[in-house]
């Protein structure tokens, strides 16, 4: 109505908020860049510069050249304390975790599984035993993992007829997005496309697929 004249539309004032509220998100990244890791480390027990003791243990190890050298995993296994603070982000799919990251050696405070439709559930778990949260992140939509649709064919023949039993136990789900999903952990729903310049380009799936929702 006219007291609030939510029939009045300023073009240009509204390209003027977004064009701000743009440049504060840079501004905001840029310095979230320094405050982060700053606040990392001002939060560190040791002296990473330290030439003594445990850390200055790990330097030597760190810079041996030496042909027993300590592998990855050893180093995490002896010290565990000084590298996840030193590297408080792990940045490694589920089979690194398994082969660098000992169970019982570092317990983060959050894994984040992306891509999670293409993770099986037995490769997820063990990074989720190694976390007092999980995020799972994937798109319901997308393919299965890619080895799950041979393997079930495997040894087939053409004249093979595959048959459904109604009274056989239900199977294991095959990702671990699936997995949570029909588990009923609570769930978010995100829909904001950002990939397209035109909207044209997602259009046709936001139909299809996405009951209309991005």
């Amino acid at each position: 109505g006219e007291e609030n004249k939510f029939d009045v539309f300023d073009q240009n004032n509204q390209d003027r908020v977004v064009a701000k509220f743009v440049e504060l998100i840079k501004q905001r990244e840029a310095l979230l860049r320094d405050l982060i890791p700053a606040r990392l480390y001002e939060s560190r027990k040791f002296d990473a510069s330290a030439n003594m003791g445990t850390v200055g243990n790990l330097r030597t190890e760190l810079s041996s050249k030496r042909r027993g050298a300590k592998s990855v995993r050893d180093l995490i296994v002896r010290y565990p304390e000084i590298i996840s603070e030193l590297t408080p982000c792990f940045l490694m799919g589920p089979d690194s975790v398994a082969k660098f990251v000992p169970a019982g050696s570092i317990k983060f405070d959050l894994v984040v599984f992306d891509e999670a439709s293409q993770i099986r559930v037995e490769d997820a778990i063990g990074a989720m035993g190694r976390s007092q949260a999980v995020v799972v992140v994937g798109d319901s939509r997308q393919m299965p993992p890619s080895s799950g649709f041979t393997s079930k064919l495997a040894g087939l023949e053409d004249d093979d007829i595959v048959l459904e039993d109604l009274n056989a136990l239900p199977q294991e789900a095959e990702s671990i997005l699936e997995e949570v999903v029909e588990s009923g952990l609570p769930r978010e729903l995100l829909t904001w496309h950002y990939r397209s310049r035109d909207e044209i380009l997602i259009d046709f799936s936001n139909k299809a697929y996405y009951e209309g929702r991005l």
